[in-house]
């Protein structure tokens, strides 16, 4: 529970210093986290007694489109290793400093997660939760010392009022690691078969819940307490002990991280029917996937600009669990139900950390979320042909020459329509163009989406700009590769194939034909345009082919259900004679 709730996008290291230069109201701040988050695991609390199963094993059952959750949560996990490469490299780099060893960080990082890696793949329970304790022991000892050293300290300069990366951080630094206790808690929890044995077992789990939340308080209090020359100064106790309080943290979160996120993975694999390996196999195979991902990040130096990007999803993920937990128990029985004060608190929380995760990666909502309120209009207009028989008419003569003709004019129109309702920035467009061409690669095979990339990507070429060749391109591409795709799944298209062509599509606009084939741009401005339009636009595109997929469904529902009906109608022969 409280390595859970000490893992952030930050270093721990990073918050030495904190509470020198911001002072104690960051305290506040980290209180109003805590209300927040104990709220949030007193509903997986309740819900995995009542259940005897991981919250994550409901996951599948959630409205809309099958394991659409599943997929999504496991998604934002495995993308959040990413950002556990930067951890291991910050607290080794720490030190490496420290002990003025020549050795590059990167290697002492590699090893720390090689050994990390081998002490889960023996997967003993027992044997991890010792080193738990250890972690958190040796954690309180050397913040104590930390503290200690920070009296002896005379100047210290007033405090500063706090940014807004400084709340985000407080607010939303566990991610979805926090909703992994349920994981553990369903490991260890007995089957409750009674109203008063549930009672009598959430009794005992609200009592370490909030022995949890009371240390991590402490911890935090103790963290702010230190201040930034008692390292710059390099006292004794503090100098050498806060590194190494770093790394002893930093193998704590990353081996809990990775085995928890195994854990998660393994039983929404399965409860989605999407594995049937053996769980001790398949909990090392994940392992093993796991540490080569920290590893790959690790060795080509995952930028920044990637550990925001994926930081701000999973804060965002993470404010979203709270309506999920919601959700999850409002079916709960009354006596298992959380009251109304603790609605108002997940609720409020919810709210106000989403917001924060969307104000932090400012892009997302000042581009992405007016791109996607725009891209409607073609799901509305696609909806109207499902509505009135137009769509079923372009799916039955899809090969022929009419239907070809009528989708190259009708989603021609949505690839002009996606440049001209983009939203201008810095001299470029933010637009969802190759969405028309996308969905007639899809819907209507490689030389109908080549077609309507042709068209698109002509009327963006006309506009000019050192982007146009690259955008030209991108749209031709994101049409053929689209239909290629559409061909090799033999029409077969469900959410996730839709969501990894927008995503593949948009990483090949923006990650390789932009750098390729653009004209005058200096690198600083390229790197720049990614960073801009990358997550706007490939979230837009992927919500877009999402929506197409949902509406043929719905095409497909109606199809078979007038199918049935006609059959149910139809005249007995054996009656009549």
């Amino acid at each position: 529970m409280i390595i859970a709730l000490k893992m952030s996008e930050k270093n721990f290291s990073e918050y030495y210093g904190m509470g020198g230069e911001y002072g104690l109201s960051l305290m506040a701040v980290a209180l109003v986290s805590l209300v927040f988050k104990f709220a949030l695991v007193d509903g997986l609390a309740r819900y995995t007694l009542f259940k005897n199963e991981s919250v994550f094993a409901r996951l599948s059952y959630l409205p809309g489109p099958k394991n659409w959750a599943v997929w999504a949560v496991t998604t934002v996990f495995v993308l959040e290793l990413s950002v556990y490469s930067r951890k291991v490299v910050g607290a080794t780099s720490n030190l490496g400093d420290l002990m003025d060893l020549l050795t590059s960080p990167e290697v002492f990082a590699l090893i720390a997660v090689l050994l990390i890696s081998g002490f889960l793949l023996l997967r003993s329970r027992r044997a991890m939760e010792i080193a738990v304790y250890a972690v958190i022991s040796f954690t309180l000892f050397v913040l104590i010392c930390g503290v200690a050293s920070s009296i002896s300290v005379s100047s210290i300069e007033p405090p500063k009022s706090m940014p807004l990366d400084v709340l985000f951080a407080a607010g939303s630094g566990s991610g979805l690691s926090l909703l992994l206790y349920s994981v553990w808690l369903s490991d260890k929890a007995k089957n409750v078969k009674t109203a008063a044995d549930y009672k009598n077992q959430l009794r005992d789990v609200r009592r370490s819940l909030g022995l949890s939340f009371f240390i991590v308080g402490v911890v935090t209090f103790l963290t702010l307490l230190i201040v930034d020359p008692v390292i710059s100064d390099g006292l004794p106790s503090a100098s050498l002990l806060l590194p190494i309080g770093a790394v002893v943290m930093m193998f704590g979160v990353v081996m809990a991280g990775m085995d928890g996120r195994a854990r998660a993975v393994s039983k929404m694999l399965r409860q989605a029917r999407a594995m049937n390996r053996d769980k001790g196999k398949t909990y090392q195979a994940l392992i093993t996937v796991f540490m080569l991902i920290i590893v790959t990040s690790i060795i080509i130096e995952a930028p920044g600009t990637v550990m925001r990007v994926v930081s701000a999803v999973s804060a965002a993920m993470f404010a979203m669990a709270g309506f999920v937990i919601i959700y999850v128990d409002m079916r709960l029985p009354e006596h298992a139900r959380g009251g109304t004060l603790w609605t108002v608190v997940a609720l409020i929380g919810s709210s106000f950390f989403l917001i924060t995760a969307l104000l932090e990666e400012s892009f997302l909502l000042n581009f992405g979320l007016p791109l996607a309120l725009r891209m409607m209009a073609v799901g509305a207009v696609l909806y109207a042909m499902q509505r009135f028989g137009a769509l079923s008419w372009l799916l039955k003569n899809a090969r022929k020459m009419k239907g070809m003709a009528a989708m190259i004019l009708i989603f021609s129109a949505f690839s002009v329509f996606g440049t001209a309702a983009g939203i201008e920035f810095a001299g470029l467009v933010i637009n969802f163009r190759d969405l028309g061409a996308m969905m007639a690669g899809l819907l209507g095979g490689p030389l109908v989406g080549m077609f309507v990339g042709l068209i698109g990507g002509a009327y963006r070429y006309s506009m000019g700009g050192w982007t146009a060749t690259a955008c030209f391109a991108a749209t031709v591409s994101a049409g053929l590769v689209s239909g290629l795709l559409s061909r090799y799944w033999k029409g077969r298209i469900d959410y996730r194939k839709a969501v990894f062509t927008g995503v593949l599509a948009e990483s090949m606009h923006l990650l390789l034909f932009l750098p390729l084939l653009q004209q005058g741009g200096s690198t600083e401005v390229v790197l720049e345009t990614i960073r801009a339009l990358f997550l706007p636009m490939t979230v837009v595109n992927a919500l877009g082919l999402f929506l197409l997929v949902y509406i043929m469904d719905k095409e497909k529902r109606m199809r078979n259900s007038n199918s049935s009906k006609e059959d149910r109608c139809a005249p007995n022969p054996d009656e009549e004679r």
